[in-house]
């Protein structure tokens, strides 16, 4: 008898924007190609011309897929808390009746929707790709912009990042609530599983599966190019990715030489991360579209030095593992996640989380000494978790709970 899995996350194909959506888009693929599955999913859609909280029925990632659609706005507890979507959901679990439910990222879909998993005596596993659960502003930036380096996140600290300080509390005891009841709490880092555990979730219970990433084709070639290196960055402007940092870490070397190429992932979902004067630095930007799996090594292929200079503790970082699998160098924050693959001076060089520019403009000035760039190889690419990998680990988590 064929295993059915129910994946369930706020984007999924066409809407492929984000790391979560990635992964659960890869995995859903795999469960079913390679692991024997049945896959369903369900997700949102915002279609202006649909009436709010009807659905679609459609296929794509060896998926069926339910999408409903969603309103333009929503209220505060509509973001974790929505009555109208749970009943789409519910008919969806009793149509295709899983043997279990995998959840990945349900900001606007809501946590509600644990309630009929567990009215039907579903199991079910819930993947942790950020702090949603934990942090009213879902990656623990506080009201200044900044990471707030909390790890037991304290009700207290909390009021001065929130508009309604009574409504934050009550949303956070209803999502850990929610979260408790899950068989499974999965998470791509050591360090993401340690955050959630220092917040109250049961050690035992709590698993660690790496996002995958998808390896280079057996294709795939380095940029032969002789000269200065070329630079990449992934992330839109602002403080956060660290764009800021970058600009500021252009202009104090002053070198007109260098050459940024800047992916606007944006464009995946309709708008732009292009801002006008925004990359005042002397060098050259260039602006390229978002990548596809298809494009994927031929953009890595195109440059010699990744910049990660992440402000906030990601609990992962997909394209730093992206690069390392294509042997292209990483300058990023020795912080969370992101670090736990780097091995600094072999395939990296770590910076501190600090919101100073000084130590990547130096990063930057170290690999334009080198010229060894079209030669260089990462000899640790075999820590790196390939998405085959993390699917049969996945599997395996879902058969432990499944009900078959």
């Amino acid at each position: 008898m064929s295993r059915r899995v129910l994946i369930v996350n706020v984007y999924f194909a066409p809407t492929s924007f984000g790391g979560a959506t990635i992964v659960a888009e890869e995995m859903a693929e795999r469960l079913a190609g390679q692991h024997g599955w049945s896959v369903s999913a369900f997700t949102s859609m915002q279609a202006g011309h649909l009436p709010d909280f009807s659905i679609r029925r459609y296929r794509a990632r060896a998926a069926d897929v339910v999408a409903v659609s969603l309103p333009g706005v929503f209220t505060y507890t509509e973001q974790y808390l929505s009555p109208r979507v749970r009943t789409r959901f519910a008919e969806m679990l009793d149509a295709f009746a899983p043997h279990v439910v995998h959840l990945h990222c349900v900001q606007t879909l809501g946590a509600d929707l644990i309630d009929e998993i567990r009215a039907r005596h579903i199991p079910f596993a819930v993947t942790l790709h950020d702090c949603w659960w934990l942090c009213e502003r879902q990656f623990m930036i506080d009201a200044l912009g900044h990471y707030c380096f909390q790890e037991k996140i304290s009700p207290d600290r909390c009021r001065y990042c929130v508009d309604d300080h009574q409504a934050s509390v009550r949303r956070a005891a209803y999502l850990h609530e929610q979260l408790s009841k899950a068989d499974r709490l999965i998470f791509p880092s050591a360090f993401q599983r340690d955050l959630y555990i220092a917040n109250g979730f049961a050690a035992e219970r709590c698993v660690v599966n790496k996002n995958g990433v998808r390896p280079p084709s057996s294709g795939y070639r380095r940029r032969q190019a002789g000269g200065a290196p070329v630079f990449g960055f992934i992330g839109g402007p602002g403080h956060i990715k660290g764009g800021d940092i970058i600009v500021r870490a252009l202009q104090l070397l002053g070198r007109d030489d260098i050459h940024l190429k800047v992916v606007d992932a944006a464009q995946n979902v309709g708008t732009s991360w292009q801002r006008d004067g925004y990359w005042n630095v002397p060098c050259t930007v260039e602006h390229i579209p978002a990548y596809t799996r298809e494009t994927m090594d031929a953009f890595y292929a195109s440059i010699d030095v990744l910049l990660f200079p992440s402000q906030w503790k990601e609990s992962f970082g997909l394209t730093v593992r992206e690069a390392l699998l294509r042997d292209v160098w990483v300058i990023a924050t020795d912080a969370g996640g992101v670090s736990e693959d780097l091995v600094a001076g072999d395939n990296a060089s770590l910076l501190p989380l600090d919101g100073r520019h000084a130590p990547l403009a130096e990063a930057i000035a170290d690999c334009l000494k080198r010229s060894d760039w079209a030669e260089y190889r990462n000899p640790h690419k075999a820590t790196v978790t390939t998405l085959d990998r993390q699917a049969a680990e996945l599997s395996n988590l879902l058969d432990a709970i499944a009900q078959v």
